[in-house]
This record gives structure tokens, sequence and C-alpha cells, in this order.
């Protein structure tokens, strides 16, 4: 979800160009980086020079957990990094003139719903990259099995052959007459002897 400015709309005189720009390039850079650490560090560092910020700082979540909404504490802000019901992290303003920040609040509430979308993306990709790489170790384990089941019945059917043309020449070779006969008594096969 986008935050549409609302807080000074009236008096965009409280609002720095300058700033607004930094933001926006700060939203253009962040997803170029490498891992959910590095974009942390990079918004806390670009975070600094918003008016009325005194330090930012972030936490993450080992696990996601449920998102709640930012919250007041005092004399700062945290804003919940989430989507989708799943919290990643939050960034932790402390600030010196909160006045001068609380203009600036729905520019940085869209880069956490931002960050949130981009955490979740790279948490389903390695979710997906993990199931593909099971899925690839499945597949070869199948095979493995497979082979084998084919290969020791290549072998039985050798074995059958082998065993039937030796049956076959002891009958056909035998010295004295050999005959096979049916449940019924009629002779199915006879050797030459």
């Amino acid at each position: 979800p986008t935050c549409t400015p609302k807080a000074d709309m009236n008096h965009p005189e409280n609002l720095s160009i300058d700033t607004l720009g930094h933001l926006t390039l700060m939203q253009s850079a962040v997803a170029h980086l490498p891992d959910k650490a590095a974009m942390l560090s990079f918004a806390c560092q670009g975070f600094k020079d918003v008016p009325g910020v005194e330090s930012v700082s972030s936490r993450v979540f080992e696990e996601e957990m449920a998102a709640g909404k930012g919250s007041l504490d005092d004399g700062g802000r945290v804003f919940p990094i989430a989507h989708q019901k799943i919290k990643h992290a939050e960034l932790s303003f402390k600030l010196s003139q909160p006045e001068r920040f609380e203009p600036y609040v729905p520019f940085i509430e869209n880069f956490a719903n931002m960050l949130g979308v981009i955490f979740e993306e790279n948490r389903q990709r390695r979710i997906n990259q993990s199931m593909m790489e099971n899925l690839e170790t499945l597949v070869q384990e199948r095979t493995r099995k497979l082979e084998q089941v084919v290969e020791e019945r290549t072998q039985a059917q050798k074995a059958l052959e082998a065993s039937e043309t030796k049956f076959r020449d002891t009958f056909e070779n035998a010295a004295i007459g050999i005959c096979l006969t049916g449940v019924d008594g009629k002779i199915l096969v006879a050797n030459s002897a």
C-alpha cells in the first residue's frame, strides 16, 4: 500500500524539496543493495538527514512476526517494515524536533512499506530457491533408485536368459529322451533322443 502525504500538505513550505529529493533517491537506490542488512544500514544513514531526526536505528526480526502499526515512544517514532501482515524489521527514529519531522512521516511510511515489499520478495525468492534445491535433490535420489531398479531387472533378465539357454542346451543335447508334459498328460515338447 502506498501512503499519500496527508500531514501538512496544506503547508508545503514545511517540506524541503531537497529532503524529498533525497528520500526519492534513497527509494530508487535501496533495492539494488545486496541484502537486508545493507538496505537497513543505508536507510538509517539516509534518514539522518530528515529534519528533526537525531538518530535512526533498525531492528531485524529473526523470524517474521505479525505486523503492527508504527508507534510513538518517548521522543521517537517506530516504523514497521512489513508486507501482508508479516513484519520483517523496524526503523526507530529518535527525534530532536518532532514537529519538523512530522511532515515527512507519510514519506517514511511509504519507504518502510516499499522495504517490506522488497524484503518479502527476497524471502519468497529464498523459499522458492530452497524448494527448487530440495526438489532437485529428490529428483536425483529418485533417478538413482530407478536406475538401480533398471540395473537389477537387466541383470535378472540376463540371468534368466542364461538359465533358459543352459536348460535348452541340456534338454536338446541329452543322451536320453526327455519330454515335458502338461497336467493332462499330453506331451508338450520332447528332445530328439
